[in-house]
């Protein structure tokens, strides 16, 4: 068991969610070939962006270490995602945005995280 942070930096204005994936073959990071970590959303009811379980973290441990406080027409804002890994292996991770026309490609990060037994 390890706790990972993810980092990512929006860049888009016009995005109302994150979601952060996991790779599950230890290699690239897909909608086929990753698991959702969390997801990252604004909500419009309380202006602010709120963390919620994805398909691993199903215990909703992932939380927003650091969560921009400025609303999505914002760019450049800087996310720091922190959950508890339970599984031994080396993974990769990328992260998706998303609005009400779509989804974006999943950016993937140029580096792995091993988690040791």
């Amino acid at each position: 068991m390890a706790t990972v942070q993810i980092s990512f930096t929006d860049n888009s204005n016009n995005e109302e969610k994150f979601t952060v994936y996991r790779s599950v073959d230890g290699g690239s990071v897909t909608g086929v070939t990753g698991e959702a970590v969390c997801e990252v959303a604004w909500n419009t009811g309380t202006s602010a962006w709120e963390v919620s379980s994805g398909a691993i973290d199903a215990n909703n441990d992932a939380t927003g270490t650091t969560l921009p406080t400025t609303d999505p027409s914002t760019t450049g804002q800087s996310f720091v995602i922190t959950y508890t890994e339970d599984n031994a292996g080396t993974y990769f991770y990328g992260v998706e945005a998303e609005n009400n026309i779509g989804k974006s490609a999943i950016k993937s990060a140029p580096s792995s995280i091993t988690i040791a037994p």
